[in-house]
């Protein structure tokens, strides 16, 4: 049990630093990769506690990470690969079109990760409204009663997402462009009344993943 909650508090803590920076290394084709979160929340720690270098394990190979100059090196090969630290607010993410942006929505009022998060409640007559009303029911097998929708302006999670996204489209460009890989779906998730301020703040526990709501 002891293990379990010990688990469970790393993973919500590296939730938690992955809400607020990012940490990547260079691949071969010079593309960004981001680390796992349990490496992340590592690497963080080490860097706030001003180590030197910190020992990781990906992928059943070991790997250390020099924190001054900021380069990962495989000891079994030699081979070394540059690692890169930003704040997720200072992130400047590239959309769709080829133009970097690092603001959240327009029409958010929450601009910033220094403002934290907010839930907004929609006029059931807003674009914004119909438009998530109309995706939400046409999934449905049957036809329900929506109570209320609200936006959730998460500025950290939302430039992370950016961030992820980006790191995806450039990886996967190839197969994106010959309509081979999708890049996005929409989709609904069911949860208690317990865990939405959670998921809100943090967004989802994949560990928890599978188990009944």
């Amino acid at each position: 049990l002891s293990e379990k909650i010990r688990e469970e508090h790393e993973d919500f803590e590296a939730e938690a630093i992955c809400g607020k920076v990012a940490w990547t290394w260079e691949s071969d084709s010079k593309v960004p990769t981001s680390y796992g979160k349990q490496e992340i929340r590592k690497l963080e720690d080490a860097f706030q506690n001003e180590k030197a270098s910190v020992a990781l394990v990906i992928r059943g190979s070991n790997y250390v990470v020099d924190l001054k100059t900021m380069t990962q090196t495989c000891p079994a090969t030699g081979s070394a690969r540059k690692v890169n630290r930003q704040l997720i607010e200072a992130l400047d993410v590239v959309s769709g079109s080829g133009t970097a942006v690092s603001t959240v929505p327009p029409s958010w009022t929450c601009r910033t990760v220094s403002d934290g998060v907010k839930r907004v409640p929609l006029a059931n007559t807003s674009p914004e409204y119909q438009q998530v009303s109309r995706a939400f029911s046409s999934s449905l097998r049957h036809a329900g009663m929506i109570r209320a929708i609200e936006r959730v302006e998460n500025p950290a999670l939302y430039l992370k997402y950016q961030h992820e996204h980006q790191t995806l489209a450039e990886k996967r460009k190839a197969e994106i462009a010959s309509g081979q890989a999708t890049l996005e779906y929409t989709l609904y998730h069911g949860t208690s009344s317990a865990s939405v301020d959670q998921i809100i703040n943090h967004g989802f526990n994949r560990s928890y993943a599978g188990q009944a709501a």
